[in-house]
């Protein structure tokens, strides 16, 4: 069975571990539009629903939480987001895990850790993903987190 790794924000990215061992990061998709005389960018839901029907797939969806520090709205897309992303997934049919940043972070040795930490080990572990850019860090958490769901089941196998 595949694995897929989900970092839910417009900034993130799915990661998908297929059984022969390879792999694939896809940035979320995303459309842009305008609304009250501003851009504003939305989920692209069909371009994500259509990448991942085919799967036969383990889905581990980190979960996150509003923070005292953001901003109402930036705490309202984000669980917009997760929102987004299980309904995806239970349309699919497809089994959910829920993951918390510190056990994906613990895992991979990161806590307390700036999110430029994260891009570098998943380098380290990923030499084949396009990471090499800065704003690549939905991507390298969405690998972090595909490969923590991996280790999981093979503990459970």
């Amino acid at each position: 069975m595949s694995v897929i790794g989900i970092d839910p924000g417009l900034e993130g990215a799915f990661a998908i571990f297929v059984e022969d061992g390879t792999y694939c990061v896809v940035d979320t998709p995303t459309i842009t539009f305008e609304k009250h005389g501003k851009t504003r960018r939305a989920y692209e839901v069909t371009r994500i629903a259509d990448a991942l029907r085919a799967l036969r797939a383990e889905v581990f969806l980190e979960l996150v939480n509003a923070q005292p520090k953001n901003a109402t709205r930036a705490a309202f897309l984000m669980g917009r987001g997760v929102g987004m992303w299980e309904g995806i997934i239970g349309t699919l049919g497809l089994p959910l895990h829920y993951v918390a940043p510190q056990s994906w972070k613990r895992h991979h040795r990161l806590l307390g850790t700036d999110k430029q930490a994260a891009r570098l080990k998943a380098q380290q572990l990923f030499p084949a993903a396009d990471l090499r850019r800065k704003k690549d860090v939905g991507r390298a958490d969405a690998l972090l987190i595909a490969d923590y769901g991996r280790h999981l089941l093979r503990g459970a196998a």
